[in-house]
């Protein structure tokens, strides 16, 4: 069963807090914060460094908060190196969750990942969509839409395919996961597969 895509969803227009500063703690740990900061517009600083808790945020600060990024001119270990921290603090109760059915089962069926993957996105983002086709018992071919300012970012869609590595790598011996070409800014297709 796939999951349903959605007809023609909105573009993102809010990001959840904890995604920001999940990515600010990481910045911190690997010693980033400053070139981040140089990077990001003055405007932003002191929203940066006082977010709360589980607060959407406007389209405009995620755009910046992701230019800062690119902007750093970091290599695809040092994306994947701050992606992989994000993703450990923000998707840690789905992914307890999905520990629990795989301990029942045995194994992560991409049926799965089919019902998970779009609730993560909900969770994450406000806009845009996400859907899941399955290929196989163990591929899937994962497309989220919509993605509007932020599909331009390298860093937004690099951390998008880091998510889903890390996410399905808990529950596998070995994992492929290959993003198609850009072929547009506001859709990033990640094919993944394991055993």
């Amino acid at each position: 069963m796939n999951s349903p895509p959605s007809s023609s969803p909105s573009p993102i227009e809010a990001v959840r807090s904890t995604v920001i500063s999940a990515a600010q703690l990481a910045l911190r740990e690997l010693e980033l914060e400053s070139a981040y900061l140089a990077n990001l517009p003055p405007a932003h600083h002191d929203t940066v460094r006082s977010l709360g808790v589980g607060e959407w945020l406007p389209l405009e600060l995620a755009v910046a908060h992701y230019q800062a990024y690119d902007a750093m001119g970091l290599d695809a270990a040092g994306m994947d190196a701050i992606a992989v921290r994000v993703a450990k603090r923000i998707h840690g109760t789905m992914l307890r969750t999905i520990g629990a059915i795989v301990r029942q089962t045995g194994f992560l069926s991409a049926s799965i990942l089919s019902k998970q993957v779009p609730r993560m996105w909900e969770r994450n983002f406000r806009g845009g969509a996400i859907d899941v086709e399955i290929l196989g018992d163990k591929t899937v071919r994962i497309r989220a839409r919509s993605l509007g300012a932020l599909g331009s970012s390298q860093f937004f869609r690099a951390a998008m395919t880091s998510h889903f590595k890390y996410g399905v790598g808990l529950f596998s011996r070995q994992i492929d996961v290959q993003p198609a070409p850009m072929g547009s800014a506001d859709v990033h297709v990640v094919k993944v597969a394991w055993s």
